[in-house]
């Protein structure tokens, strides 16, 4: 009787195929987690800057949501000017917000809003100053972009 040759990667082998196989996976997955981990770093802020933003216009505090804005825009509008650019709209009852971009030192946030029952179309921009990020301009779909700078265009996938 003849003995079989051995086929495959076993475990605990140390055959040259099967550590260039299991190396490759451990890259892989090291490689996936770190883009991930990095991903979320970027965006993660952004979101949650535009989401403090949301919910002090909720929460009518017009202080709070100007205390967000960028140094560009707080020497455009001041702040006694800001509750005026939010008087007309209804507090938002529910916002999702469903693509994130990070382009540089310019963030966006797009999504939707709800204002007495009626959904909008949702933009927040960003800008990274000072250490973090801060909002440059916004439109909640109900009156003309408040605050927009110009801004790079979104690069495509």
């Amino acid at each position: 009787m003849s003995k079989r040759k051995r086929t495959g990667c076993l475990p605990f082998s140390l055959r040259t195929g099967c550590i260039s196989g299991i190396l490759l996976i451990v890259a892989t997955l090291i490689t996936g987690v770190a883009l991930v981990w990095g991903f979320r770093s970027v965006l993660d802020p952004v979101g949650n800057k535009a989401n403090e933003l949301m919910n002090a216009i909720k929460d009518g505090n017009a202080a709070a949501a100007y205390a967000l804005m960028s140094n560009d825009f707080q020497s455009r509008v001041t702040a006694d000017q800001f509750p005026a650019l939010l008087s007309d709209m209804a507090a938002p009852t529910d916002w999702t917000f469903s693509s994130f971009s990070v382009n540089g030192t310019y963030g966006r946030v797009l999504g939707s809003v709800v204002f007495a029952g009626q959904r909008y179309n949702l933009t927040i921009n960003l800008i990274y100053e000072g250490g973090g990020w801060a909002i440059s301009g916004f439109n909640l779909g109900v009156r003309d972009p408040i605050g927009q700078l110009p801004l790079p265009p979104t690069p495509r996938p």
